[in-house]
């Protein structure tokens, strides 16, 4: 456990300027590319290629193994990895843009979309899931890094809880 350092903090400011960077061009290439000139065809075609290849990928990081050769796991996650950021980034934009197509941004119906959204996010227990990804990097294993660390086991089947992991990257 290292706590919140300064160089900690560096880190996960980089990796939000990071994070930022990738997804705001992958969304803007859709835009270039998908239905350009459809906002309504864009949008439902975006969602449906996010949903499909979410659906297709997200059990293939059980296959990712957690020992072995580094350069391996660190392909094997990094691979992965950039294949989800499309499928997210997908489902992400193809949600946004349904709302752009049908809905009137009225301060009102704003904060009624804001309420109900967090609303059933916290009656299913998952506001964590608002947070920005470096801080999801910092609690998605228990590993030593330059990340903060909380005591938390998320996205770690409950029999390696306790068998000392080393970090991927």
């Amino acid at each position: 456990y290292m706590g919140w350092t300064f160089v900690s903090f560096a880190l996960s400011w980089m990796l939000s300027i990071c994070v930022v960077s990738c997804w705001r061009a992958s969304w803007y290439l859709l835009n270039m590319y998908l239905f350009p000139k459809d906002k309504v065809a864009m949008a439902w075609t975006s969602l449906a290629i996010g949903t499909v290849s979410f659906f297709l990928l997200h059990p293939l990081r059980d296959y990712i193994p957690l020992r072995g050769p580094r350069m391996t796991r660190v392909a094997m996650r990094t691979i992965y990895g950039y294949f989800m950021l499309w499928s997210v980034v997908c489902q992400w934009h193809g949600i946004w843009v349904v709302w752009d197509a049908y809905h009137v941004g009225t301060p009102g119906a704003l904060w009624l979309v804001h309420g109900i959204g967090f609303a059933l996010l916290a009656c299913c227990l998952a506001t964590t899931a608002l947070l920005a990804p470096p801080f999801v990097a910092s609690i998605d294993v228990h590993v030593p890094s330059l990340l903060p660390q909380i005591p938390s086991y998320y996205g770690i089947p409950a029999s390696l809880q306790d068998v000392p992991i080393t970090p991927y990257f």
